[in-house]
């Protein structure tokens, strides 16, 4: 993994403890890349971190109303 997708993955796994491993951001990261394909190589990491924190962000909301 590139070092940035990397930091990315270890600052929102910080965030997003407990519940989630690497293994599951990574993967919501690497969707949300190829979901940004595309995008102005200068808004990429900007743009990124923000979907894929929002999709954290609905996922744990929805894990936590179904009692996960």
């Amino acid at each position: 993994m590139p070092e940035p997708l990397a930091t990315l993955t270890d600052r929102l796994y910080a965030d997003y403890q407990p519940g989630l491993t690497h293994a599951d951001i990574d993967q919501v990261i690497q969707q949300c890349r190829a979901d940004l394909a595309g995008t102005p190589p200068a808004t990429l990491p900007e743009l990124l971190e923000r979907l894929a924190r929002q999709r954290l962000a609905d996922h744990h909301e929805n894990a936590t109303s179904l009692g996960y």
